[in-house]
């Protein structure tokens, strides 16, 4: 029998247990809510209690990712194209979630804005690193949001 269902099973029968001896107790002396009421909430309290340790496990196992908001900045005349952009992000480990672009109210530079996500968060250093060091680059900022 495997571990898991084993625990699952002795903490059901554990709280009948429980339950059955309140209620046995309180029928004995003739009050109201005896046996069969509290086994059933007991048990069912535990089912509850096991259903939400489920949730916390399958939550556990799913991957998480990570977001941020990126703004990146080049002059008009030199900006990376929008395929280009998509696979420097994608060497980096990321994928866009949103993405739209402008020009700059003063018509000077070109500027990409984005919600990037990624399922490891020290890739945001080493994203920001490489623009630093890449020449066509004038602006960037990677705002991490809270999810």
């Amino acid at each position: 029998m495997d571990q898991d269902l084993l625990t699952m099973t002795l903490h059901l029968v554990g709280a009948m247990a429980v339950g059955g001896a309140i209620g046995l107790e309180r029928s004995y002396h003739g009050r109201p809510a005896g046996f069969r009421t509290h086994t059933l909430v007991c048990l069912a309290s535990s089912l509850t209690v096991g259903t939400l340790s489920l949730f916390r496990l399958i939550e556990a196992r799913i991957p998480s990712h990570h977001y941020a908001q990126h703004f990146i900045s080049f002059d008009r005349s030199d900006a990376m194209e929008d395929e280009d952009i998509r696979s420097m992000l994608e060497q980096h480990g990321f994928t866009i979630a949103n993405i739209s672009y402008r020009v700059s109210e003063s018509g000077a530079d070109f500027e990409y804005r984005m919600v990037i996500r990624t399922s490891t968060p020290d890739r945001f250093s080493s994203l920001a690193n490489y623009l630093r060091s890449h020449q066509r680059v004038k602006t960037f900022r990677i705002s991490p949001t809270g999810d």
